[in-house]
């Protein structure tokens, strides 16, 4: 495919900038001692110089991956509103205002960005090129439905998977283990726990109007 008339020009180079900013962020974190993994880099540069290349096979795979992303992260978003107990984000907005606008903003461009490049899939110049490439028009779409589908039905799993877990008796011990060492002026929330034969390890946030605590309890 030539260049000059490669829909999936743009999305490649998007996606090669940010793979390169991603490895160069990683390199200085190693560097610097930071802990910070990332598998995307790798598939954002791979990607990015095949769509700037007009592969077409590159280009399905990836609509179908960004639009599975778009889908799972906005389902991750409504998954920590529903999670979440309100009052604890409340706190968060207000002792935490910086570092949750900071996250934020961050979230939302990334989701920009996602979108963006579902929108530069979907244009009439790339689904003519897909159709020129010797693939059915409907081919592009299927995927796309495909990954939407995939992605909100694995974030609706972990929810009912949470669900289940937070209305089990373990968390009410790891609550009722945080009570006994931090009494009752404040209200808690496990995010995390580990359960081995008879013992149990859990971390807890210790939230009031004041102060949030991360905790760790055991019972």
């Amino acid at each position: 495919m030539q260049q000059s008339i490669n829909p999936f020009r743009k999305v490649g180079i998007v996606l090669l900038v940010i793979g390169i900013l991603d490895i160069g962020y990683m390199i200085y974190s190693i560097f610097n001692g930071f802990s910070y993994t990332s598998s995307f880099n790798i598939f954002a540069v791979v990607a990015g110089i095949f769509l700037i290349r007009g592969n077409l096979i590159a280009a399905l795979i990836t609509r179908f991956f960004v639009t599975f992303f778009v889908a799972a992260v906005l389902s991750i978003v409504i998954l920590y509103f529903y999670l979440m107990p309100i009052d604890l984000i409340m706190v968060q907005i207000k002792l935490q205002s910086t570092s949750i606008l900071s996250f934020a903003l961050i979230l939302s461009c990334v989701i920009a960005i996602l979108i963006w490049m579902c929108i530069q899939f979907s244009t009439s110049e790339s689904i003519q090129a897909f159709i020129d490439g010797g693939y059915k028009s409907t081919i592009p779409k299927l995927i796309s439905f495909s990954a939407a589908v995939a992605g909100t039905l694995l974030m609706i799993l972990i929810g009912v998977f949470f669900n289940f877990i937070y209305s089990s008796e373990v968390i009410t011990k790891a609550v009722k283990s945080a009570q006994e060492q931090y009494g009752n002026n404040y209200q808690y929330h496990v995010t995390n726990f580990n359960i081995e034969n008879d013992h149990g390890i859990a971390t807890v946030i210790a939230y009031n109007n004041e102060a949030i605590k991360t905790i760790e309890v055991e019972w």
